[in-house]
């Protein structure tokens, strides 16, 4: 299922390349309350997401890590997930 992905930067080759060379590290992300953000990654700007996906479950934001394909459009790699306090709950960062 494919869902709506936000843009991480406002870097305009986003839209045409799906990623950024934006180099702005991410700094601390967190979901809205209750809920979990999924970040995709492009592996070779990795400083932040390339864009991301807020979700109500922790299993349905895992399941979507492992399977970004079927649900992300974008020029991604991997993707991991964060709570609403900051932690990161999920890290599918393949290093």
């Amino acid at each position: 299922m494919k869902r709506a992905w936000i843009d991480w930067s406002t870097d305009p080759l986003v839209a045409t390349n799906g990623v950024s060379f934006d180099r702005t590290p991410e700094g601390k992300i967190t979901a809205p309350v209750g809920r979990f953000r999924v970040c995709a990654y492009h592996i070779d700007h990795d400083e932040h997401p390339t864009c991301y996906t807020d979700v109500d479950a922790l299993d349905e934001a895992v399941a979507i890590c492992a399977h970004l394909g079927e649900h992300c459009g974008w020029n991604v790699d991997f993707a991991a997930v964060f709570d609403d306090r900051g932690d990161c709950v999920h890290d599918g960062c393949p290093y």
